[in-house]
């Protein structure tokens, strides 16, 4: 029964050893699409995709020890790769708690970000207006560009657009932001469960191996009988 337990431990924990790999390198195409997305890389948070993808890197190493203390059984190995991806995974986590408490500050960062272009990166505001079709941030009037008069944007032949860019910047960067903190959750529930399956079987290896020592030594505590003093021995 032990064995046939083990054996079973074994092929979940490799089921989710790949599964983590997987989703280490989903974690890096996470990152990669949060810092390809507009509205992530204008509200300043690109640090959050950087780390993303680094922790994404960081998951997909730490799977091989998985796939390898799992296949060979090696207690030692299982245990060096369940405290990183504990560790991996509690870091998740409060990345994941940080993105769901930020959404309820994002129109603050959106404010100081569009500030901040409209003073030193004018082009990337007029980028933003087009690409969206939208002039300034919670009015049409509100630092838009170009900055000749508050009408210069709605009246631009080049733009001409009459809706603000602060509720078409904040639906979008919601957007991204919910992708990311689902999937995210999805990915910490599999490592979840890796580490689950990898410390049931580390039990079990332990389990297994105190019971072949305790077999092993049972003839040493536990002589067979031997003949009492004077009784014959009978020879063949």
């Amino acid at each position: 029964m032990t064995e046939y337990r083990l054996e079973t431990m074994k092929v979940l924990s490799a089921f989710f050893s790949v599964l983590v790999s997987i989703s280490g390198l989903s974690l890096i195409g996470l990152g990669i699409y949060a810092l390809a997305a507009t509205h992530v890389t204008f509200s300043g948070q690109t640090w959050v995709s950087v780390f993303m993808i680094v922790m994404g890197a960081a998951v997909f190493l730490v799977s091989f020890l998985g796939c390898y203390g799992t296949m060979f059984e090696k207690r030692g190995v299982l245990l060096a790769y369940a405290l990183p991806l504990l560790l991996l995974v509690l870091i998740q986590l409060v990345l994941a708690l940080y993105a769901v408490v930020h959404q309820v500050t994002v129109q603050v960062g959106l404010d100081v970000a569009w500030q901040n272009a409209y003073d030193r990166h004018p082009k990337l505001l007029r980028d933003i207006q087009d690409e969206y079709g939208c002039c300034g941030f919670k009015t049409v009037h509100d630092r838009a560009i170009p900055k000749t008069s508050p009408n210069a944007c709605v009246e631009s032949p080049v733009f001409g657009y009459n809706r603000p860019c602060f509720e078409v910047l904040q639906r979008g960067y919601q957007t991204e932001l919910r992708v990311l903190v689902i999937s995210e959750f999805v990915l910490i529930i599999c490592q979840a469960l890796a580490l689950l399956c990898v410390t049931v079987m580390y039990k079990q290896l332990t389990r297994r191996e105190e019971e072949v020592v305790a077999e092993e030594r049972r003839p040493l505590l536990h002589p067979p009988d031997q003949p009492e003093e004077g009784t014959p021995v009978v020879r063949a």
